[in-house]
């Protein structure tokens, strides 16, 4: 229970063992691995469930969440396949996308370092022509001192400042994560969004990797002459980081003349959680 109470917290939802109610085996000693997590309001169920689905506790167990109504149609797709029936396609689960739509029906823009995110409701404004009263009263204000990003999905807006990177997201487009890291020049998520690498090239190691899911610093990485923000690429699933690097071999010889040096290209591949 604490390691959920604790999950749960890095996405500044506070949840007690009375929201928990877990589920045992016959024997009442062993869980059964299933809980059951009660919150305040849908859209925390909705972040909760995006935010720890596919999430690694380790390298054998992961994470499974879905709110309610799509547990229920899970359960509703098993029972017609155990009565052999094939359902119609818009009763169809789709668990990769249960989460926040940020990016399917909200859009930003932004003028030096003022980001405003509106939602799109079948019409358009131009924004430009109101005043700022008015554009306070129908946009979200946010601030960032580098270029906003979305992460891969469209789940968070990322917002670059000088002492920290914000992530905001869900229907009320509120801050989510906050990761209190000064000078961050690029933030690149894995496509997952499980995991996120920032780039801080100021630092002794600019290259730090952050479980999102816990708000934890997994690793962090030297910078070798000629590497960028761009150096380190994920794998498609997110559950890899890899770097390709170019070092020079000396190769011996019976002379100091014989010596000579050979460019060799090196691929450094890491397995998240681990690393």
């Amino acid at each position: 229970m604490k390691l959920i109470i604790k999950l749960f917290s890095k996405q500044n939802i506070a949840i007690t063992e009375e929201d928990i109610e877990l589920t045992y085996e016959e024997c009442g000693v062993k869980t059964a691995g299933q809980a059951f997590i009660q919150l305040k309001t849908e859209e925390q169920a909705k972040i909760s469930a995006g935010s720890l689905n596919g999430y690694k506790l380790d390298k054998k167990r992961t994470f499974s969440a879905m709110t309610f109504p799509d547990y229920r149609k899970l359960l509703k797709q098993l029972e017609m396949a155990q009565e052999d029936k094939t359902p119609d396609k818009t009763d169809y689960l789709e668990l990769n996308h249960q989460a926040l739509e940020t990016r399917h029906n909200q859009y930003a823009f932004q003028y030096q370092k003022k980001v405003v995110v509106n939602k799109l409701e079948g019409q358009t404004k131009i924004l430009w022509n109101l005043t700022d009263d008015e554009r306070k009263s129908i946009c979200d204000d946010f601030h960032s001192d580098k270029a906003f990003t979305w992460s891969p999905k469209g789940t968070y807006l990322v917002l670059v400042k000088s002492e920290k990177v914000e992530f905001i997201g869900g229907s009320q487009m509120t801050p989510i994560l906050t990761i209190n890291q000064p000078k961050v020049e690029n933030v690149i998520f894995s496509p997952c969004e499980r995991y996120v690498l920032l780039y801080q090239p100021r630092n002794d190691k600019p290259y730090s990797v952050w479980n999102f899911m816990s708000c934890e610093k997994i690793r962090d990485f030297e910078q070798d002459l000629g590497e960028d923000s761009k150096t380190f690429k994920w794998s498609h699933d997110g559950n890899y980081i890899a770097k390709m690097s170019k070092k020079v071999i000396v190769k011996e010889g019976e002379t100091e003349e014989e010596k000579t040096e050979v460019s060799k290209t090196f691929i450094s591949c890491y397995e998240l959680p681990s690393m």
